[in-house]
């Protein structure tokens, strides 16, 4: 789950599982803005990012 959206820069991300994540986000003319990996225990992971 991703929100809100659309948004300034400033987003949550939320999921569910127990291995490693890899989050991606592009920009609206598929430029690569931001690649980070992630690891999630066994509960729901919340995490904010901030794309400048």
């Amino acid at each position: 789950m991703v929100y809100p959206n659309p948004n300034n820069g400033s987003f949550n991300i939320k999921f569910a599982a127990q291995k490693a994540n890899k989050i991606i986000v592009w920009d609206m003319l598929g430029k690569l803005v931001l690649e980070q990996n992630v690891t999630t225990n066994d509960k729901v992971e919340q995490h904010k990012i901030i794309v400048e």
